[in-house]
C-alpha cells in the first residue's frame, strides 16, 4: 500500500512519495545480502587458501578449526582432531566417544 505525503514548505511544491517500508527493508536486505557473498567470495578467490567448485573444496594450505580443534594437513594427508600435529591418517586427541 503506498502513501503520497506532503511535505509542507514555503512554496507548497515538496512532494514526497513513499512506498512500502517492508518493501524497502527486504530489497535492502537482499542487496546487503548478495554485495556481503560477492566480497566473501572475491576475498576467498584472492586469498587462494580455499577453492570451492561444483561443491568440491580444495585446500590449497593446511587447514585449521578453533587452534586444535579441528586440522586439516594437505601435505600429509592427515586429520587431527584436538591437536595439530597428527602422526597418523586420522589423530584423535582427549576424551571422546561414540553413539
Amino acid at each position: 500500500m503506498s502513501s503520497i505525503s506532503i511535505i509542507n514548505n514555503k512554496n507548497n511544491r515538496m512532494v514526497k512519495k513513499r512506498g512500502l517500508k517492508l518493501k524497502n527493508l527486504i530489497k535492502n536486505n537482499i542487496l546487503s545480502l548478495v554485495l556481503l557473498i560477492t566480497v566473501i567470495l572475491a576475498v576467498g578467490v584472492i586469498a587462494g587458501d580455499v577453492i570451492v567448485q561444483n561443491g568440491k573444496v580444495t585446500l590449497e594450505d593446511d587447514f585449521t578449526v578453533d587452534n586444535n580443534d579441528l586440522f586439516v594437513d594437505v601435505s600429509e594427508g592427515r586429520v587431527g582432531i584436538g591437536t595439530s600435529t597428527p602422526s597418523e591418517l586420522l589423530n584423535v586427541y582427549g576424551a571422546g566417544g561414540f553413539g
